[in-house]
């Protein structure tokens, strides 16, 4: 005979706080990245739970037998217990692939070209700028590359490129950089082991040899470089960092926006193998006398890299980094 206080009482038994005991039980072991995938057996939980409800009334009668012959578990109480061990299988393997993949992410990678059917380098139409007429030709670009991997407007964020320094004679392959910007697809950065929004900063190189079209996209600025064709990938601004709107709203560029006056700064930055920035210099702004320089600089002032690499490996590197500020568009 049992104590009064282990005693089940038919008329007092509820099913549903029994499954949700278990649940409870259960709940708190599983893993917290996990807990996510919960929500997928939930149904199965739940069904289990109203069929032990409805099952409750039949074996009311009995209960109080099996309590005093053997205390043995209903069916549908065992039934429960299998769901949620395989529950609790199925978390474990999938936080245990979470956390092989998280193991396997890079703490840092630039966003990359890439070499996919919707990568810049071949959604570039050689083919219709040989037809075009368009030279050999050379230019700079910046885009404003998502977690996504995608540069055009994604979830009501206005797509950002520019395109600028551009050698004479390239409109042709200005205007058509311009439309492939708006459909590719980059390899998205990771910073600190998660997908990012970075700026991307890289030259278009575009040549005819013998009749034939060669393009050449370089992820870096540096003539020095690009001239040797070494493989260096320059350090990409984590794009949520510098202070935009602080910028917006200086000073210098308030009363740029007074006289309607573009403008132009050149920034040497130093950022180290781990992507913080060590230096950052004013080496040229244009026009002077609007403070445009010190506008910038305070805007970089507190930037987040992701590190240059050069070879496949994070390295300390100074290189230039225009910023340009527009009150009207050249045409």
């Amino acid at each position: 005979m049992f104590p009064q206080s282990e005693k089940a009482e038919p008329s007092n038994y509820n099913s549903t706080k029994v499954g949700f005991a278990y649940f409870g039980f259960y709940l708190r072991r599983i893993p917290d990245k996990g807990k996510a995938w919960f929500i997928l057996y939930l149904p199965l939980l739940a069904t289990a739970s109203l069929n032990a409800r409805r099952a409750a009334p039949a074996f009311a009668p009995h209960l109080r037998e099996f309590a005093l012959e053997k205390l043995r578990a209903p069916n549908y109480l065992f039934a429960m217990r299998v769901l949620v061990a395989l529950l609790l299988v199925l978390l474990s393997i999938e936080d245990l692939a979470w956390s092989q993949a998280s193991a396997a992410q890079p703490q840092f990678r630039p966003a990359l070209v890439g070499n996919g059917p919707k990568a810049l380098v071949n959604v570039i139409n050689t083919k219709r700028l040989v037809d075009k007429g368009q030279r050999d030709g050379v230019l700079m670009f910046r885009c404003l590359v998502y977690r996504s991997g995608s540069v055009s407007s994604l979830a009501g964020r206005a797509g950002y490129w520019e395109i600028y320094r551009e050698t004479p004679g390239s409109k042709l392959l200005k205007e058509e950089v311009g439309y492939a910007l708006q459909d590719c697809r980059f390899i998205p950065a990771i910073y600190n082991g998660e997908r990012t929004d970075v700026l991307f900063a890289g030259t278009v190189l575009f040549f005819v040899n013998d009749g034939k079209p060669h393009l050449r996209i370089y992820a870096n600025q540096s003539h020095d470089d690009i001239e040797k064709g070494n493989d260096f990938i320059a350090p990409q601004v984590i794009a949520s960092t510098p202070d935009w709107t602080g910028g917006t709203f200086d000073l210098a560029t308030q009363k740029a926006r007074v006289y309607g006056q573009n403008g132009a700064v050149q920034l040497s930055i130093n950022v180290d193998a781990n992507g913080n920035q060590r230096d950052l210099k004013v080496i040229s702004e244009d026009p002077r006398g609007f403070g445009l320089g010190e506008g910038v600089r305070k805007v970089y002032a507190k930037a987040k890299w992701i590190p240059g690499f050069r070879n496949g490996h994070p390295v300390d590197c100074t290189f230039d980094y225009p910023e340009f500020f527009r009150t009207w568009k050249r045409p």
